[in-house]
């Protein structure tokens, strides 16, 4: 469970004894397909756009530090998903927190 989040996620794997966070690389995020699991919503989303491709911000709950997530291209306006997902074996259950540097 990710309190800040309001979601609950499952990993493809055991969790191990000391996991207290969890990662997603921007990459494996996707559009969420029907009945899939591991969903999060794309509020507040801006978009940048780069030189070979746009990257989105977000937020995955009311009031969670952003996210970044690559659609892997260009995104036409009034595109974007109403929800991501991530498969449960891309989920990273880390012990200690990302260094954000």
């Amino acid at each position: 469970r990710v309190p800040e989040w309001n979601a609950s996620l499952t990993p493809g794997r055991p969790i191990p004894e000391g996991t207290a966070y969890v990662g997603i690389r921007s990459r494996d995020l996707h559009p969420a397909g029907e009945g899939e699991e591991n969903r999060l919503p794309l509020l507040d989303p801006l978009v940048m756009e780069g030189p070979a491709r746009d990257q989105v911000v977000f937020r995955p709950g009311e009031g969670a530090a952003r996210l970044w997530w690559e659609p892997g291209g260009r995104t036409a306006p009034g595109s974007l998903p109403r929800e991501l997902a991530i498969r449960p074996e891309d989920l990273l259950l880390l012990t200690e927190q990302a260094d954000s540097r």
